[in-house]
């Protein structure tokens, strides 16, 4: 697929970019016969696109239209939106930050701007990875392709530490000089700290304390106990301050996953909110590539394990794991890793798959926050954590997940009368 193909592809798409929802059903219409080689230098083009958006000023400007400093992921999902209107409005933005006022900006009920575009930036990788996803050869073939191509090579950085990267926030003066016309129609809801009056970037730091991993530092690499991967940490966030920040109770913080990464995959995915604790392994220390910041005196001591007891731990959880897959089928992929358990005073996984994990009729609803594609499983009656196991190794398969696999748990979301209550599953990472 060349670049004009590209562009004319995301022209045929006839849904707003300010309606991911329809979006995502006409692109999937669009994309839907493509094979797996199209599809993946359609993904590859959406992400030169956007690395041709990565400006500062752009950040700035997304920070103005929002009123406040624009998230990571808020910063990818809008430059999605400025591709979804199509060839001329994105090489006139990157010639002009300012042309962004030039783009129709709807609102929602409160006010907000709708303008992140999730679906274009999840959807077409989801879709890849269905079609190769038991063939292992085939994608190891197209990863091969494009990691050869010198275009891409010569134009682009990995799409990382925007947001993360500590970026210096804009005075309101710096944003009226450079970005008149949006500063005219937007700046009176410029607002240059968050709510608590704080740096919003507080919650990053450079060196945190795990229990049961030791300590992590940016630059480090972790690998993944279920699998093997390794993870190059290019970010650490203290959930607790960022909790606090948005007002939410301390209480429903959990001690082993209070921090959380962002990582680069050996193929160069990144990955933002990975929680950290057993569930991975420690590299040798690599050098710190961080911008300085203070860390606090507060973060907890968490000396890592000791062989025995990970041998014990790994050998316990294996069990268990190996219980799913039997359960799931030789017939149907496992994407699931079950992680619903509790420990016992041993520290070791206490296997609870033969427990009732809810008395009546349940049915599970999970819907896709990377482009908000839905998936409703069966009603199930008194099922058991293993029947759950089940049920969402379901769901992941159908909505392609690659990064929230693990099973924590559930969680009943409403409860209509004389009907089967409705869950939402608990994923994490």
């Amino acid at each position: 697929m060349s670049v004009q193909q590209f562009w004319a592809a995301i022209a045929r798409v006839n849904a707003s970019p300010s309606d991911p929802d329809a979006y995502r059903r006409a692109l999937v219409a669009v994309l839907a016969d493509l094979g797996p080689h199209e599809l993946a230098r359609f993904h590859q083009h959406t992400w030169l696109a956007r690395s041709q958006l990565r400006q500062r000023s752009l950040w700035c400007a997304a920070s103005l239209l929002l009123g406040r400093p624009c998230a990571d992921h808020e910063f990818t999902d809008l430059r999605a939106w400025i591709i979804a209107h199509g060839q001329a409005a994105h090489e006139r933005i990157c010639a002009d930050t300012d042309a962004l006022a030039q783009l129709p900006l709807h609102r929602d009920d409160h006010g907000q701007p709708q303008v992140f575009l999730a679906p274009l930036n999840a959807t077409p990788g989801k879709l890849y990875r269905k079609l190769v996803a038991n063939d292992d050869d085939l994608d190891a073939a197209i990863r091969a392709e494009l990691a050869a191509d010198p275009v891409a090579a010569a134009a682009v950085e990995p799409d990382d530490h925007l947001g993360w990267a500590y970026w210096e926030l804009p005075s309101a003066d710096e944003l009226a000089r450079t970005l008149p016309r949006l500063w005219a129609a937007h700046g009176s809801r410029w607002t240059p700290v968050d709510r608590a009056g704080q740096s919003p970037f507080a919650s990053f730091v450079r060196a945190v304390e795990v229990p049961g991993l030791g300590r992590v530092v940016i630059g480090d690499t972790l690998i993944t106990r279920h699998g093997g991967q390794a993870l190059q940490v290019l970010g650490l966030c203290d959930s607790a301050v960022m909790a606090a920040d948005l007002g939410v109770s301390a209480e429903l913080l959990v001690a082993e996953v209070r921090y959380v990464a962002r990582v680069r995959d050996g193929s160069g995915e990144i990955h933002a909110n990975q929680a950290l604790s057993h569930r991975y392994l420690r590299w040798p220390h690599e050098p710190d590539n961080a911008p300085p910041t203070d860390i606090g005196d507060d973060t907890p001591s968490g000396a890592a394990l000791s062989d025995a007891e990970l041998d014990a731990w790994e050998a316990r959880d294996e069990q268990i794991q190996a219980q799913v897959a039997a359960a799931i089928g030789p017939l149907t992929e496992v994407q699931l890793i079950y992680a619903a358990y509790e420990e016992g005073d041993d520290g070791l996984p206490i296997n609870n798959l033969h427990e009732t994990a809810y008395r009546g009729r349940i049915r599970f609803v999970e819907t896709d926050n990377r482009d908000g594609e839905c998936y409703e499983s069966a009603e199930l009656r008194n099922p058991t954590w293993l029947d759950l196991a089940c049920a969402a190794n379901a769901a992941l398969v159908a909505l392609g997940y690659e990064d929230q696999i693990y099973l924590e748990g559930f969680e009943v979301i409403h409860k209509p009368r004389g009907q089967a209550a409705v869950a939402a599953f608990c994923f994490g990472s």
